[in-house]
């Protein structure tokens, strides 16, 4: 049937190439590719000056880039050389492959040459980037093309070499995909994005090169051309690993510019006025035993030093070894001058663990609960509560200390957590990376080991009872210092291991002698690693002091398999009937696991702040090496078993919303011990994956889904299916789920609905037809169908879904009503039965009102009655609407949808174009196009660069306003569609009824 068009589909949407013949398609790629070199010959050439980098940078690049030329034409042959300067354009390509196409209709080469178009659209969609960053310089691409060309025509000579051509040039596609969808719009006057481009185009023309001289020097063989593709596939490999490292600085690059500029609700939040200062936010107690350093602390406040600095921002990096006191030295610097009222430097200190983004997010989080920020609450998204954060170090009045500890790279703090230009304050940095110390710090120290005087005393000051008079006892405590060679962590360790045996040196000193040899390795790292011992002997003494008590065993071994940071001591205290193994059931007293607790502490291992367990991560591993198999499993089902009863259940298919606050405590911990499941079973010994572990991960993988953290969702699912095996379906099922909705929300609808017909299938022949998780799958199936403009078939499966639900309550599938009504009012939105769908929103809301509020349901079917008015155009009503959506509910929920809020913006754009007012048009696309690019939302960024052309069209506004020309976002029209396109399978573009667009933004967000 003809769908009327809706308000989601504007008139000027269009799809170029799908379904089209394979030499039209060539056709009619020729004449995209050659519009687009007419587009860039009509940019403007004058005045073109980045404001940031200043004229003589597009020339340096340029100059980079024609070096790469020159060195790949002195490489080539002189016969390639020729062809490739006689066939050096994207037609010439085209061209021939067409006239190839023609003479062999029907055979192997048509099917090679019609899979060659989308890796060349997205070639030329990365290579049109690089001609729009170094504008108004000229980039000559031309032998890059006449290369490839060559790579062509070796190729194709015979149907297996064709195919294995493809395959590689697939492989490349695959990676440009990922960069196109970062590298254009406003990123492309970024330093590190122009740089970016011109080394993965230098990267790209070496592998083009290498791979002809592959093909010329082994003639056709009859063996599959083994030796040739062999060497190829190591070229191969080592450029998709290259241009890997761009695509991750670019996303890091674009996530951070967006992110600060995002949420302006935060830009209004007033500063913590009513907080008493100082707040001293650190994960560690006080060290009374701390030891040294004395001449560093003094070094880093002469630096910090607020009363002292003449930078606005110092940072001082502390840096060396594992093991080498660095946390200690930034803590002990904290306690000092924030805590103590005489040499009280600082009114604020915060700790943020930097190992990984998720657990500096989780810090950022404390610090602005810490800091009492308003609208900031413990159920926050953490990644929404940054910007107060940063608003908060910029603005306040306050001398604080920001400590990133542990930090791995550079890269993840600077793109989200490093305080904003103008901040006014102190950093200290902790690694193992001596480069932090050069950036961005302005001063640091390489911490060396302790002396044999220093070591000395530090070991004394920890064995309190230790007999100092015995002659033998201090040789044999030389002799021991010296083979740990002043490294403090194995001396304070040590130290207290011989503190908690109750053990002489001497007879301890030959434990360690029997095992001398595991304390060496090699001199590993880019970083100067002076100090040639491991830590994993001191990690032995501590699982030897602790192989007769079992109970501190298993309770290490359970800390061992978590994050190792803020593990919550009453994760530990079980309830009487949780199914715990007999060697773990100390857990069900309280009293008996801090007891177990303090044993395992007295042996220097752990720490424990505020009923919150801290490790260090070497021991974690060291420790699950160690110990017997019997008490790995035994562990494993603990673990297992008290994070599935900690962790909050998702019930009926409804969201995990209002215990989020729940999940976010044990959500680490979580992930921790399903990625230590894998390495378990691959190195010899497979744990079992009970029951309560399957549970655990299906839960914690919906609730990233629900993050919109669709790669921890991923991961989570793949390591439940691999673990679940053929046993445990309804899990299984459960799993599958969750991913066809993941893959739903990232496009890839083919694998979504096998996914979640495969949880059908189960969970029709385990549930039965009437369950309604059973049919929560089918509405899943539905909203596929949906997606993809199909939407008789899903109001017929969504009303086969609801009629079938007779197995629960009404209360138990409230809920799910809830959904199917607002699914309703959506299908028949989009179909123009327009009196059914505002009957069946109506509906949705009146049920909804019926039982306890669920705000984020809420707020999608405001935005459903949004649609609705405005495909009446009733705009007055529909513009209420989506204005509800968008300041009537808490920066919690916002962040919880960003989709939701990108489409309120662009359908208020669209509004207020068809009511003529073309300044709150601009307002509302660039809202709307700041949020897309944060979530990289590229169906979004093409509609709403849709919306930006027609408005440089109408005029009114200039180009300074509009912030490009009318040339310049077609450009950009043209690319996201390339790269959209060539994501999608044939089939894929042969079955959608909707625009490319459109298609790339999730159903329920349309």
């Amino acid at each position: 049937m003809n769908q009327p068009k809706s308000a989601t589909d504007p008139t000027w949407m269009s799809n170029v190439l799908p379904g089209l013949h394979i030499a039209t398609r060539f056709a009619t790629l020729a004449i995209l590719l050659t519009s687009r070199r007419m587009a860039f010959s009509q940019l403007p050439r004058e005045p073109w000056v980045d404001s940031e980098l200043g004229p003589g940078m597009n020339e340096l690049l340029l100059s980079r880039w024609q070096e790469a030329i020159e060195r790949s034409k002195s490489r080539l042959s002189e016969e390639d050389r020729q062809i490739a300067e006689s066939f050096g354009t994207p037609e010439a390509i085209l061209e021939d492959l067409q006239k190839r196409q023609e003479k062999v209709q029907n055979t192997w080469l048509g099917q090679i040459l019609s899979q060659l178009c989308p890796f060349l659209k997205s070639l030329h969609s990365l290579s049109a980037m690089l001609v729009v960053a170094i504008l108004p310089q000229s980039v000559e691409m031309s032998l890059a093309w006449g290369i490839l060309s060559i790579i062509l025509r070796l190729g194709l000579k015979t149907e297996e070499r064709s195919r294995k051509m493809v395959e590689t040039l697939n492989a490349v596609q695959k990676i440009l995909i990922k960069v196109n969808r970062y590298a254009g719009g406003d990123l492309r006057n970024e330093e590190e994005v122009k740089e970016a481009l011109v080394d993965i185009h230098a990267k790209l023309l070496e592998f083009w090169v290498n791979t002809v001289k592959e093909l010329r020097k082994h003639p056709l063989v009859k063996v599959a051309d083994a030796v040739p593709w062999n060497h190829i596939d190591g070229f191969l490999n080592s450029t998709i690993m290259d241009i890997q490292k761009h695509y991750e600085s670019i996303r890091d690059l674009a996530d951070s510019n967006i992110t600060m500029a995002n949420n302006m609700s935060f830009h209004q939040a007033t500063l913590g006025s009513t907080m008493d200062f100082p707040v001293l936010l650190l994960p560690i107690p006080h060290n009374p035993d701390f030891f040294g350093r004395e001449e560093t602390i003094q070094r880093m406040h002469d630096h910090l030093d607020p009363s002292k600095r003449k930078l606005r921002l110092s940072c001082f990096t502390i840096y060396g070894m594992g093991g080498i006191g660095k946390t200690q030295v930034a803590a002990s610097y904290a306690y000092r001058y924030c805590q103590n009222v005489e040499e009280r430097s600082y009114d604020a200190v915060f700790w943020v663990a930097s190992e990984t983004k998720a657990a500096m997010r989780q810090s950022f989080s404390s610090i602005a609960l810490a800091l009492n920020l308003p609208g900031v609450t413990e159920k926050s998204d953490p990644s929404s509560v940054l910007p107060a954060v940063h608003i908060w170090l910029k603005q306040t009045d306050k001398r604080w200390l920001l400590i990133f500890d542990n930090a791995e790279r550079w890269d993840d703090i600077m793109l989200e957590f490093w305080p904003q230009a103008g901040a006014t304050g102190a950093v200290i940095i902790t690694s193992r990376d001596f480069n932090l110390a050069n950036s961005p710090a302005s001063d640091g120290e390489e911490l060396q080991t302790f002396t044999p005087d220093e070591s000395s005393r530090f070991a004394k000051l920890i064995l309190k009872d230790w007999d100092s008079d015995a002659n033998e006892e201090q040789e044999a405590l030389d002799v021991l210092l010296s083979k740990l060679d002043g490294l403090p962590l194995a001396i304070h360790q040590i130290s207290s291991l011989i503190n908690a045996e109750g053990s002489c040196v001497a007879d301890f000193l030959e434990i360690y002698n029997e095992h001398a040899d595991e304390f060496h390795q090699d001199r590993g790292g880019d970083h100067q690693a002076f100090y040639p011992h491991s830590l994993e002997t001191v990690w032995l003494f501590a699982i030897n002091a602790l192989s007769r008590d079992v109970e501190a065993q298993l309770l290490l071994g359970a800390i061992c398999l978590l994050s190792p940071d803020s593990i919550p001591e009453k994760l530990f205290h079980a309830r009487n009937d949780l199914p715990l193994p007999p060697d773990a059931q100390f857990c069900y007293n309280p009293m008996k696991v801090r007891k177990t607790l303090r044993s395992i502490r007295s042996s220097g291992v752990i720490s424990v702040s505020r009923s919150a367990i801290r490790i260090h991560r070497l021991l974690q591993s060291a420790f699950m090496k160690r110990v017997e198999p019997s008490i790995q499993d035994k562990v494993f089902w603990t673990t297992s078993v008290l994070l599935n009863d900690a962790f909050p259940k998702q019930n009926y298919g409804d969201p995990l919303y209002e215990q989020w606050e729940a999940c976010s405590r044990y959500a680490l911990h979580a992930q921790a011990l399903s990625r230590n499941w894998r390495p378990a079973s691959k190195e010899g010994h497979a744990l079992r994956p009970s029951a309560d572990f399957l549970q655990l991960v299906s839960h914690v993988a919906w609730y990233f889904r629900e993050l919109s953290d669709f790669e921890s969702a991923s991961e989570l699912v793949e390591i439940g299916l691999e673990a679940a095996g053929d046993q445990h379906e309804i899990i299984t099922a459960h799993l599958l789920n969750t991913a066809g909705v993941v893959k739903e929300l990232t496009y890839e609808y083919s694998l979504s609905r096998e996914a979640l017909q495969k949880s059908l299938d189960i969970r029709l022949r385990v549930l039965g037809a009437d369950h309604l998780e059973t049919n929560g799958v089918k509405t899943n199936l539905a909203s596929i169908i949906a997606a993809q403009g199909q939407y008789d078939e899903a109001l017929a499966l969504y009303e086969e879904a609801e009629k079938a639900s007779t197995g629960s309550s009404a209360q138990d599938k409230r809920l799910a009503s809830c959904r199917y009504a607002a699914n309703y009012g959506r299908c028949f939105t989009e179909m123009g039965e327009y009196t059914k769908a505002r009957l069946n929103l109506v509906r949705s809301r009146d049920i909804l009102n019926s039982g306890k509020d669920n705000p984020v349901y809420r707020r999608a079917i405001e935005y459903c009655f949004g649609n609705l008015n405005l495909a009446e155009q009733n705009f007055e009503d529909a513009r209420v609407n989506y204005g509800e959506c968008l300041t009537g509910y808490s920066k919690e929920i916002l962040a919880k949808n960003t989709l939701l809020t990108c489409s309120c913006h662009y359908k208020l754009s669209l509004i207020e174009m068809r009511l003529g007012h073309q300044e709150a048009v601009l307002k509302h696309i660039n809202d709307a196009m700041n949020l897309a690019q944060k979530i990289n939302a590229q169906g979004y960024v093409g509609r709403i660069l849709l919306v930006k052309s027609k408005l440089a069209q109408k005029g009114g506004l200039d180009r300074l306003a509009l912030g490009e020309s009318e040339e310049e976002i077609q450009l950009k029209i043209n690319a996201v569609r390339d790269n959209l396109e060539a994501q999608m399978s044939d089939d894929d573009l042969s079955q959608t009824r909707i625009s490319i667009f459109d298609y790339f933004i999730p159903w329920q967000a349309r």
